[in-house]
Order: C-alpha cells, then structure tokens, then sequence
C-alpha cells in the first residue's frame, strides 16, 4: 500500500489575511496566490509533501496555461520558503516542498484511515509515533524510536508522554470535517481566477467550449480573453451572486457565450442608390421619346 493524499484539506478563511501570503501578493501579484494554492493542492494530493525539481517547476508552470513562466514560479517558491511557508531545510536537502504545519494537517486528516504507510520516513518534520495506523516501510506497528525527526521541531520526550484524551479529542474533530471538495474561501476576482485556470487547464471543457462556439479550432485560443471579458461583464452588470459556484460560473459563461461573447456583425442588405427627381425626369423624357421613333411620329 503506498501512501495517498487527501481529497480535501481545510482552509483557513484569513488566508488572505496571513502577512506571508500579503507580502508575496504586493511583490508578485494576485497569480502568486493562485500558484501558491495548486501548490498546496499539489502537495496534499501527493500527502504531506510534493517533489520540486527544476523540471516540476516547469511543468508546473506550463499548466497555469495563463503565460507563467517557471521562472515567475520559481521566484515565488523562493519567496515562499524564505517567509517560511514551505521548509527551506527539506527543500535544499531533498528538493521537496513540505512544511510542520502541512504535515500536522495531513496526518489529521490521515488518521481516519487504517492504515497510511511511509516509506519516506526522512521527511518528517514532526512525531508521528501517536498515530497508531502510521507504518514506516514494511514495518507493521510504529514505535517511537523508528521515527528520525528533526529536534528543532519537536519535542520527543513531551510527546512520548502521550495525551490519549486529546488525541481522541483530535480524532472526533476530524470526524467531524466535512468531505466535501476543497472549496477556497476567496471571494470575486480571486476565486473566479481559480476557477478559470482550472477550466483552461480542462481539455474536455475546452474541447467543449470551441463546439459551441461555433468559430472553429481558432476559439481555443481565444478562451482566456473571453473569460476575463466574461468576468467584466458579470462585474458591470452586477450579477456577482450569481456565479457562487464553479457550476454557475461555467454555465454563466456558456450563457453569455451565446448571447454576448460572440458579436455576430451582420452586413445591411445592399440598397439600391435613390435618383433625383431631375434624373427621373430626364429618364423618364427619353424613354417618351424612344416610343415616339419606334411608331415612327417623328
């Protein structure tokens, strides 16, 4: 059994709030957010760590399909290690991104299972050893001593004393946590450039949306400039309650789509030029007058 991640983690709603993540906004902007949260998606859907390579940067950036370059990425990564979000020690020494606080939350999380197996015991950060359905290997029990955890962050000898009614008291918690998908807490612009990246980043919905355009291949590329037009008009028209959901946005812009995203131009029916009145007349004289020679009057 290898080890898998989460399908949710929680969310904290003064993210946003957190002067880490403000001061990685004010130097980068808003996209450093978004990069910042596929990142932790990233890692939860792998456990309590993601690897970090050059070549995962690239990648990583190559799926923002909003013209991030693994450079942008990678600035922001610095910026975010040096602020201490991700642990710059794990970083430099297996190329990882992880942190204390990420691996608190995933084993909280994990406890629910029967059993969560690692086999890369060397990045953790904290003691795992109250978490009985943890297996280090092939080991089937964990037992304290087979954990190598940093002393800088964990105090061994204070945890070996185990609370057993606080973690039943952690336990219930996360009992209670809703299954539900993760769902951010943003609010406007920012969630909706979420949910934007992850459409662009959808080749079924893309292939989709070209279809019922009807504009051909070309409406591919097109579709970032029409979700950022479709984002404004949403905002002009005040209609920002109604795209609260993923499901709304999309079938939003669908419908504005259809009958606004297209400006169909249609070409005013060629109307023949109206003659003057003194044209008229003249016409009008020699058309007499042809009448007249053809009965032979004059």
């Amino acid at each position: 059994m290898e080890l898998k991640g989460v399908d949710y983690f929680p969310f904290s709603i003064d993210f946003f709030e957190d002067n880490k993540i403000a001061l990685i906004e004010a130097e980068f902007g808003s996209n450093a957010v978004v990069v910042l949260m596929k990142i932790f998606c990233k890692i939860y859907r792998n456990g309590f760590f993601c690897e970090w390579t050059p070549d995962d940067c690239m990648l990583f950036a190559r799926k923002m399909m909003n013209g991030t370059t693994s450079e942008n990425v990678q600035n922001i990564v610095d910026k975010a290690l040096a602020r201490g979000l991700f642990d710059r020690s794990s970083y430099e020494r297996f190329e990882i991104l992880t942190s204390v606080d990420i691996q608190k939350q995933f084993f909280l999380i994990a406890g629910r299972r029967k059993e969560v197996r690692i086999d890369k015991k060397d990045y953790l950060l904290i003691d795992v050893s109250p978490y009985k359905n943890i297996c280090l290997g092939t080991q089937k029990s964990l037992k304290p001593e087979d954990v190598d955890i940093l002393p800088e962050n964990v105090d061994i000898a204070e945890q070996r004393k185990g609370k057993i009614k606080e973690r039943k008291e952690k336990e219930n918690k996360v009992k209670e946590i809703s299954l539900t998908p993760f769902v951010p807490q943003a609010s406007g612009r920012e969630q909706w450039e979420i949910w934007k990246n992850e459409l662009l980043e959808d080749e079924d919905w893309r292939a989709s949306a070209v279809r019922q355009s009807g504009e051909g291949i070309g409406f591919n590329e097109m579709l970032p400039g029409k979700l950022n037009e479709f984002c404004d008009f949403i905002v002009s028209s005040g209609e920002q309650d109604t795209v609260g959901r993923k499901k709304d946005f999309t079938r939003r812009f669908h419908y504005w789509q259809s009958n606004h995203g297209t400006k169909k131009k249609f070409a005013r029916a060629a109307q023949p030029e109206r003659k003057s009145k003194i044209q008229e007349a003249i016409e009008l004289g020699d058309a007499v007058a042809e009448n007249i020679k053809r009965l032979g009057l004059i």
